[in-house]
């Protein structure tokens, strides 16, 4: 796809657009997809009333302070609408580990959902 969030600041997208390894980037570069995921962070504020929105993945996390200043500074721009001016971004605090604690959580609540369904 062209324009979408995924063609323009992935890993995958950023060596293709700029001919470099996403472990590798300028600071521009960090800079760009920090500002694309800022507007994308923006309109879900917007449309959804949002005041935080937690940021993870490898292209967030390993670009560091720089895309996530650059990610606040274009929320704080796009979110201009009275309920979502002030809404912030932050990383997740997980990193690489939030979807296997993500997975777990899930296959907890099922297991305890099926002991309750057996006690009754």
């Amino acid at each position: 796809a062209r324009g979408c969030l995924e063609a323009e600041a992935s890993g995958r997208a950023i060596e293709s657009i700029t001919g470099r390894s996403p472990m590798e980037p300028s600071y521009e570069t960090m800079q760009r997809t920090g500002d694309l995921v800022g507007r994308a962070i923006a309109s879900v504020c917007n449309l959804l009333d949002l005041d935080l929105v937690v940021v993870g993945g490898s292209v967030a996390l390993g670009f560091g302070a720089t895309f996530f200043n650059a990610a606040q500074a274009s929320v704080d721009r796009h979110a201009r609408l009275e309920y979502s001016r002030g809404a912030r971004v932050t990383p997740a605090r997980l990193g690489d580990r939030g979807p296997l604690v993500g997975a777990g959580a899930v296959g907890i609540r099922g297991l305890r959902r099926s002991a309750r369904a057996q006690r009754r």
